[in-house]
């Protein structure tokens, strides 16, 4: 019942996530309504099944799957991009958006198929889950929408004060390096179901999570700017540095949302959307800050400052928490 309530929650959201994709790119490129703008519109629902399969996924403590989930659609774009770059097609709005939506499709597609439930409507289920949503969830939700809030400040305070190439690069910035948060966090989405009534997780995850972070934060530094070269071009190089810092942002963020997921776990919820609520501020006020007198860098930097505070905070109550149990 479960599985077919959110099923039916996610075809009601690629629906409207299709329309929202259509209306985005029709008003950035109005001259350039084409069969691609089409594709993209129709592939921009799709989002809706990767956050399902996260859910479903974490909660079985599949750890190929989320694996797949987390890892699959990054390298799956970039090899789309590789190669409609030597086949000659300019890299656009529209060819990277549908590379994008189609690379989370696949493997959504192949993580759904291969799965014991079908995706389909389910009026019970939907019900079920609605009732669910209202008496548990709502700190989760205002949470999620201050996570969201604190994830485009950097945009906002740009598109107010800087110009729109300012924009763009700080955009592209962030479009690199978001699958980074992916890969820590799904430490603490594999253990999830061991977690309720635990005082913590099992020994050493903790630490082997942070020391794979590191590696992959430096391994990112590293060669993001041969990625960008080859990618995108030397017009595209001021995007580096950028990277760079929303890189070790995004790692941070990663790993905040593993010690996240212990307290979710618990339904400790009150306490996650006060520290919401916090790092929410901290990006805002230290955007506006930076963003206007140090551009691009200062929008990083302010993010991934708000990333620090969000892991450090969430890291000293659990370590905290451990020592009373």
């Amino acid at each position: 019942m479960v599985t077919g309530g959110a099923s039916t929650q996610a075809w009601f959201v690629t629906v409207i996530a299709g329309l929202c994709v259509a209306i985005v790119l029709a008003t950035n490129r109005p001259d350039s309504i084409s069969a691609g703008w089409l594709v993209a519109s129709l592939l921009g629902g799709v989002m809706a099944w990767p956050l399902l399969l996260q859910e479903t996924l974490r909660a079985r403590g599949s750890f190929l799957g989320l694996s797949l989930l987390n890892a699959g659609p990054p390298l799956l774009f970039i090899a789309l991009l590789l190669a409609s770059k030597l086949s000659g097609m300019a890299i656009d709005s529209i060819l990277c958006s549908t590379c994008y939506f189609l690379s989370q499709g696949v493997i959504a597609a192949l993580l759904v198929f291969r799965s014991d439930y079908a995706a389909k409507f389910d009026r019970l289920g939907y019900i079920y889950l609605f009732k669910r949503n209202i008496n548990l969830g709502l700190n989760v939700y205002w949470g999620t929408f201050l996570a969201a809030l604190t994830a485009q400040s950097g945009i906002f305070v740009l598109q107010a004060f800087r110009t729109p190439e300012e924009v763009g690069v700080f955009s592209l910035a962030l479009t690199l390096t978001a699958p980074l948060a992916l890969l820590p966090s799904t430490v603490g989405t594999v253990y999830f179901n061991q977690l309720p009534g635990s005082p913590s997780f099992p020994k050493n995850v903790i630490r082997y999570a942070w020391l794979t972070a590191t590696l992959i934060g430096i391994g990112f530094c590293i060669t993001v700017p041969f990625a960008i070269h080859i990618l995108y071009g030397e017009k595209y190089i001021s995007v580096t540095l950028p990277s760079e810092i929303c890189g070790i942002g995004a790692i941070l963020q990663g790993m905040g949302d593993v010690y996240n997921r212990y307290y979710l776990a618990n339904r400790d919820t009150k306490f996650l959307l006060r520290n919401a609520f916090i790092v929410c501020v901290t990006a805002i006020v230290l955007g506006f800050a930076a963003g206007d007198v140090f551009g691009i860098l200062g929008a990083s930097l302010a993010r991934s400052c708000a990333s620090l505070v969000y892991v450090l905070s969430l890291a000293y109550y659990y370590h905290v928490a451990r020592r009373r149990f």
